[in-house]
């Protein structure tokens, strides 16, 4: 996975993106900055990427301070746990 989204998404941010993805299921822009080095402009450009691709959802409905949900991780987990 990382490497298709290393080609297709975000480059090196998307690979870093995915790995902070897999720690932390919920993220904001503020964390997507941080983890992956990049500016809060750049954190959004990335995380509005990975919504278009549908590999997080926006889950606040807020304009700002918004929530990003790796749906597909959720999923996985889900199925994992269904009897």
């Amino acid at each position: 996975m990382k490497r298709v989204i290393y080609e297709n998404i975000g480059g090196i941010h998307g690979a870093r993106m995915i790995e902070l993805l897999f720690m932390k299921t919920m993220v904001t822009s503020a964390d997507i900055s941080s983890h992956c080095g990049v500016s809060i402009k750049t954190a959004n450009t990335l995380v509005r990427k990975f919504d278009e691709a549908g590999i997080v959802k926006e889950v606040t409905g807020w304009k700002r301070n918004r929530k990003y949900l790796y749906t597909e991780y959720v999923k996985l987990i889900a199925e994992g746990t269904s009897p």
